[in-house]
């Protein structure tokens, strides 16, 4: 990123500071308990609804394109910072949300006048409206919305000069979630006002949405395509986490807010929501769930003493939610793991780790139901099984939330270990080795009754065929 004063002064740079020169002349209109905004945005605005006009369509179509991202899911408790938020639109709609505070920036103080007055008439003490640069501005938030703003600071209203750190900047502003909009180069808007060669000499990556893309999977763990606005502009959501994160529970933190790994509602059953935090915090993993599923889990990964299981270092409950303290897997997700194909040593161990914890669990009378690769983790070359709150004994019998196994779940309904863990070893295999295709073939047969349902046979064939495959 250009930030020499030096240099821009040599290469002749010029930054505009009136970007909004061409839109809709801006207005702001008061009626009782509500206001109407004219202007870049237009739109209808009380404490407790908003509505863009139907004359906006482009802010009508944004809007049902981002409704689903704009749900107490995930802006219930974060911080917003919409940039280049014009009429702060965002702003005040993640407020209605139960966003904690927001703050709409832009370098056009005739309309951030307006968001000060519709601010006051309707009491949004939360929202902070600042006057500055996108480029000036240091502190992140949880939530980053920047729309219609990439090809400003490209080399416009900033002086980045490329893409790349165009997301950088955003995603240094981000914790949680960047919204962002791509606008095509063959844009009418960047036709006619000419963004991206405003300040030609500055340019050190071309403008693409190659380059684009690129950089939100460098700088974000997940990224999201939200839909088209037109046939030239697009929405995404990128994401610092590869887990959601809903900090809507009905439960307080018990860790910091920056140490929660996944936080989500798992399921709903006679009327009560189950939730579940997890913190990663002080070397080891909380987890924090609604009534007694941490205490279920803590009683299940007791039963067993081996490296396929993580250890448990503590548990209790307070009031309406249960915790369980488990030791800190250093080890490798599956895709991550098998992202390179290992040698054939190394997956051989694999396949016979997932069967030994399929005996460890069959020998005391458990059953997981919910055995899939986000469940599992590798740790030395060995599978470790996790997540047990929804597991089954005889003696500890709980509902079966929908969905419950995924796609690992056979097609019957019912819920079969073996078969989950076949189908595990059968993404992770790829058709690679038949001889192991053949053996997932005998634990994932879509008729039970063709299907190898003990486990000591399972062994002694794959002892049979692990011989095979070495010779």
């Amino acid at each position: 990123m250009i930030s020499d004063n030096n240099n821009l002064e040599s290469k002749k740079v010029n930054l505009c500071l009136t970007p909004n020169i061409n839109a809709r002349k801006a207005n702001f209109e008061a009626f009782g308990d509500s206001v109407k905004f004219h202007g870049y945005q237009e739109y209808s605005l009380s404490k407790h609804w908003i509505q863009p006009s139907v004359t906006d369509t482009s802010l009508q179509k944004k809007y049902n394109l981002l409704y689903p991202f704009f749900k107490p899911r995930y802006i219930e408790k974060r911080t917003i910072l919409d940039l280049g938020a014009n009429s702060a639109f965002y702003c005040f709609w993640a407020l209605q949300q139960k966003a904690i505070k927001a703050t709409a920036v832009d370098i056009d103080e005739e309309y951030l006048d307006m968001v000060r007055k519709a601010k006051d008439y309707l009491d949004f003490e939360n929202l902070n409206v600042v006057n500055a640069n996108v480029m000036d501005i240091n502190s992140p938030s949880d939530i980053v919305i920047a729309l219609a703003l990439v090809h400003w600071i490209y080399s416009c209203t900033a002086l980045t000069g490329s893409l790349d750190a165009v997301v950088k900047k955003l995603a240094n502003l981000t914790n949680y979630m960047l919204i962002v909009e791509w606008i095509e180069p063959d844009d009418a808007a960047i036709q006619f006002f000419k963004h991206i060669n405003f300040n030609e000499n500055i340019i050190i990556e071309p403008y693409t949405q190659e380059a684009f893309n690129s950089a939100l999977k460098k700088y974000f763990k997940k990224v999201i395509e939200i839909g088209d606005i037109s046939s030239s502009r697009k929405l995404f959501a990128a994401f610092c986490t590869p887990n959601e994160i809903d900090l809507s529970a009905p439960f307080p933190f018990i860790k910091p807010q920056d140490t929660i790994l996944s936080g989500r509602l798992l399921a709903v059953n006679a009327g009560i929501e189950y939730w579940s935090f997890v913190y990663d915090a002080e070397g080891v993993i909380y987890k924090q769930t609604t009534a007694n599923l941490a205490l279920r889990e803590a009683d299940f990964l007791r039963e067993f003493d081996s490296e396929y299981f993580p250890k448990v270092k503590d548990f209790w409950t307070e009031n309406n939610f249960s915790v369980v303290v488990i030791e800190k897997i250093k080890g490798e997700n599956l895709d991550n793991f098998f992202l390179k194909p290992p040698s054939q040593d190394i997956f051989l161990e694999f396949i016979s780790g997932c069967l030994e914890i399929l005996s460890e669990l069959h020998k005391k009378d458990i059953v997981h139901r919910d055995i899939r690769p986000d469940n599992m983790l590798i740790r030395n070359g060995k599978p470790v099984l996790l997540d047990f709150g929804w597991a089954e004994s005889n003696e500890h019998k709980i509902f079966t939330p929908d969905l419950l196994g995924g796609e690992e779940r056979p097609p019957d309904g019912n819920h079969s270990d073996i078969y989950s863990m076949g189908k595990v070893i059968e993404q992770v295999n790829q058709g690679k080795y038949p001889v192991v295709q053949h053996f997932t073939n005998l634990m994932t047969a879509t008729d039970p009754y063709l299907r190898i349902h003990d486990i000591s046979i399972l062994k002694s064939v794959w002892f049979s065929l692990q011989n095979y495959l070495k010779d």
